[in-house]
Order: C-alpha cells, then structure tokens, then sequence
C-alpha cells in the first residue's frame, strides 16, 4: 500500500538530443599566412572594382569600352604573385614544423634514455634494500 501512495514522477523527454559541442579551439593562421591572405583579398577586390568599372563604361550601342588591356594582365600577375608568396609561407611553417618536430623527437629519445637510467637505479636500490 505504501508503494501505492507514492506520487509519479514525470519524465519530460525532448524529441531530439541536444547537438554535441566542440571543446576545440579556433586555429589562428600565422602573420605570413594572413599577410598572404590579405593580397589575395586585395587582388580580387580591385579585381571586382575594375569589372564593375569596365560593366559601367560601356558605349550607347551596348558594347563595351575596352582599355589597353594591361589592367587584366597586372591583375593576373598580381594574383600569381600573391599566390606565390602564399605557397613560399606554407612552404617555410611546413619547414619550420617539421624541424620542430624533429627536436620533439630528439628529446623525448633523451627522456626515454633518462627514464630508463632512473629505473635502472630504482631497481638497484630495491635489490640492496632486499639484501
């Protein structure tokens, strides 16, 4: 009987499950990367000004006005160079990280020799102890 007085409880279930959340910090690019970046970002604005500009200029017969030609080919060059500089930046944090990876390997060979001098001695203490 006591069990039939108790109240029950209600369970209010949501029809979906809450999204999982990402702990993971944002990556933040290097100064070269985002100087790189920014060329490029430059590049293709004056890129998109230039096309509006030629748009607009056009003759009353609906033919367009051409230039010397020389904006296209700067705008063109501009863009390789800064893809370059951007692919010599990736190439040099590549070459950075890999010789940083190279003495993160290094030290932890010469932590690995440590701790096993360490349990060298440990064992050595532990036989004397015995005797």
């Amino acid at each position: 009987m006591a069990a039939a007085a108790q109240p029950e409880a209600v369970i209010e279930v949501a029809d979906r499950p809450p999204s999982p959340k990402r702990s993971s910090r944002a990556l933040k690019p290097s100064a070269k990367v985002r100087e790189a970046m920014q060329s490029l970002e430059d590049a293709a604005i004056t890129s998109r000004r230039t096309a509006i500009n030629a748009t607009r200029s056009t003759a009353s017969r609906g033919t367009r006005v051409l230039g010397s030609g020389s904006g296209a080919n700067g705008q063109a060059e501009a863009g390789k160079t800064a893809l370059q500089t951007l692919l010599e930046a990736i190439n040099e944090q590549q070459n950075e990280t890999r010789g940083i990876i190279a003495e993160q390997r290094n030290t932890i060979c010469e932590l690995r020799d440590v701790v096993s001098k360490q349990q060298d001695a440990i064992q050595q203490l532990c036989e004397e102890l015995k005797q």
